[in-house]
């Protein structure tokens, strides 16, 4: 269970940081000094909900900054969940290449001609794969290595996981 100090520490700092930005805002804003000036020219006043409208606008604006200087303080690291996402796929197409694996098959018969259109479906899915997420320099190791570049890369996901 997470701790309740911490949580309530959390919600004060960030409203703390909001406050700031708000300030900021509220006091040197282009819009704040464009109404003042629009009101001080025309000589009329501008409507109380426009104030309120700007208010409430700045409000969201300064929460926005604040996760902004946060989110640039603790930048989130994708490359660990792109490793996950590469791992998993990588996995399933070693894991189908094993189901594909036919052997010598007899191109006579529909039984053979369909592990042969089954193995050439896995061979352009890997090919693919590869391209968008590796380079062409890999589709053509797998030309040439087959499934055991598959189990390399996998290896390296995991690996790299560790590290």
């Amino acid at each position: 269970m997470a701790d309740p100090q911490s949580a309530r520490t959390s919600l004060w700092a960030f409203l703390r940081e909001v406050g700031k930005h708000w300030v900021t805002l509220m006091s040197g804003g282009f819009i704040t000094v464009a109404l003042g000036l629009l009101e001080r020219l025309s000589g009329k006043a501008v409507p109380l909900w426009v104030y309120g409208c700007v208010l409430v606008f700045f409000v969201f604006l300064a929460c926005y900054l604040a996760w902004r200087d946060e989110r640039q303080k603790h930048p989130h690291d994708g490359s660990k969940d792109k490793r996950a996402i590469l791992a998993e796929r990588l996995s399933a197409l070693v894991k189908e290449a094993g189901d594909v694996d036919y052997g010598i098959v007899s191109l006579s018969t529909i039984e053979g001609l369909d592990k042969m259109g089954h193995a050439d479906g896995h061979r352009k899915r890997v090919k693919k794969f590869l391209a968008i997420h590796y380079d062409a320099k890999m589709v053509e190791r797998y030309e040439t290595e087959g499934t055991g570049l598959l189990e390399e890369l996998l290896a390296d996901c995991y690996r790299s996981e560790v590290a």
